[in-house]
């Protein structure tokens, strides 16, 4: 048995190092990157064991760093390595896809706000305003372009740039981060390697002990130098919030069996309010003060005040119960 795993560990390396170097033909990065880790998944999932990635990663940083430098395996281990390994750890502990997507997009902007310090040598807020500089010369051309006057609303631009540049590390690791997570559970499943199932939507939770992180998001928001991380913080559990709170309205709309028409305009009313948490409510966490773009933020803070009451009320066991 031992002599079958490793084996496999070794075909994992070989695969791992040949895909990382793909990766660095400068348009195939992004495409490889989302499948790099996999194969160390697959052996740690194929047998139970966590150490069989742990190895698999080791083994594949040391040939890339003998045949690209110590540099080049560094930056697999930290790029790659690591998300191989929180990967690994969720699934063997049948963490929801939920809280693992949560850890990777904690890992992501711990990293990214790391690279920038030790790197780049810039702050968050530097950055932050490089990429609001290139956001309002892209918004700019395309009104431009269209011939539409932009200077008419020159205030609410700038407002919406300002949070659009904020939360760009929060939005863009959310995405990526979800995507590797289907990408590998996908892959997983063609292997027939077995997961925890996704659930319904109307049963999904987040963990409790995320309090303690919107409550540190709180803290950070409140002083100046981690104002725009905490900004990215509560934004992110706000929208986690929302969406539990939404899965307690699904469940009640459900065991009440209210109409299916009803049903579907609830879903569509609820889904249409989420691009509006990170727009009126990141205004509002900036600083802008025109009333008019939160006229929406009374329902957001109503449904995600349900999610975040939920940790303590449990809603959906009062609604089975017959107490709702």
């Amino acid at each position: 048995m031992l002599g079958v795993q490793l084996v496999s560990i070794g075909i994992a390396v070989a695969l791992i190092v040949a895909a990382f170097y793909l990766m660095q033909q400068a348009e195939m990065i992004v495409l490889v990157q989302v499948f790099l880790h996999v194969p160390a998944v697959f052996v740690s999932l194929r047998y139970s064991s966590f150490w069989s990635g742990a190895v698999t990663i080791g083994a594949s940083a040391a040939m890339i760093a003998v045949l690209a430098g110590y540099e080049a395996g560094l930056l697999f281990v930290l790029g790659t390595g690591i998300i191989a390994l929180i990967l690994t750890f969720c699934f063997l502990r049948k963490y929801t896809a939920t809280a693992t997507i949560s850890w990777l997009v904690f890992y992501y902007v711990a990293f990214g706000v790391l690279m920038l310090y030790t790197q780049e040598k810039i702050t968050f807020e530097a950055y932050t305003q490089q990429v609001m500089k290139t956001l309002e010369e892209q918004f700019m051309s395309l009104y431009q372009n269209q011939q539409i006057p932009w200077q008419h609303f020159e205030r609410q631009f700038k407002g919406f740039v300002r949070v659009a540049s904020i939360t760009f590390p929060l939005m863009t690791t959310v995405m990526f981060s979800a995507m590797i997570y289907f990408v590998t559970r996908a892959m997983l499943r063609v292997q027939k390697i077995s997961l925890t199932p996704l659930g319904r939507f109307q049963d999904w939770h987040i963990s409790e002990y995320l309090v303690w992180i919107f409550i540190l998001g709180g803290a950070f928001y409140h002083l100046e130098d981690t104002r725009l991380i905490g900004i990215n913080v509560l934004l992110g559990l706000v929208f986690l919030y929302y969406l539990q709170g939404c899965a307690v309205i699904v469940s009640l709309l459900k065991q009440k069996r209210t109409g299916r028409f009803f049903q579907v305009l609830a879903y569509g009313l609820l889904l249409f309010q989420i691009p509006y948490i990170f727009v009126g409510l990141g205004l509002l966490l900036t600083g802008y003060t025109e009333g008019s773009v939160y006229f929406s933020l009374p329902a957001i803070i109503v449904i995600a005040g349900i999610g975040l009451a939920n940790v303590w009320i449990d809603f959906r066991a009062r609604i089975r119960r017959g107490n709702l």
